[in-house]
Order: C-alpha cells, then sequence, then structure tokens
C-alpha cells in the first residue's frame, strides 16, 4: 500500500512520467458500475465510481498512515453498509 501512495505522489510531482494519469482512475470505473449496479445511475454514472474510489483511497491512507485496522474497518463497513440502503 506505501507503494501505491508513493508512486501517486511521483504521479502528482511529475506528471510527464505517466501519460495516462486519467487511466489510473477511470479504467475502474465499468468494473465499479457492475459491483455497485444496484446504485448507480447507470453506464455513464461517473459519480458512484469515483466515490467508491476515493473512500477507498482515503481509508488505505488512513491505515497506512495509522495502523489503526479496527477503525478503518469499521469505517468500511459503514460505508458499505451506505451502499446497501435502498434509494428512496
Amino acid at each position: 500500500m506505501k507503494l501505491f501512495f508513493e508512486v501517486h505522489a511521483d504521479l502528482l510531482a511529475h506528471p510527464e512520467r505517466y501519460p495516462d494519469q486519467a487511466g489510473a482512475v477511470t479504467d475502474w470505473f465499468g468494473p465499479l458500475r457492475a459491483v455497485f449496479a444496484d446504485v448507480t445511475t447507470g453506464d455513464d454514472d461517473t459519480a458512484t465510481p469515483t466515490l467508491v474510489m476515493a473512500v477507498m483511497r482515503g481509508l488505505l491512507f488512513d491505515l497506512t498512515t495509522t495502523g489503526e485496522r479496527k477503525r478503518t474497518d469499521l469505517a468500511l463497513e459503514e460505508f458499505a453498509a451506505l451502499l446497501e440502503k435502498p434509494t428512496q
């Protein structure tokens, strides 16, 4: 995980080294829309995959920074529960 964040930091510091920066994020949209089909708004939904990825990155960053697995696992469980709630 630390390597993931080191590469991400390098991407921000040296964008010329990474010609497909957006692809590192957007390549996941299709698979995430498929996994979370119950809460997406369709094939053009980019907000839901963006939100899922942002929460996952944030929790992974938090975990690697603090080592507090119990708290970050609980936060992930809470986020998953939010995704399971039916929309009204």
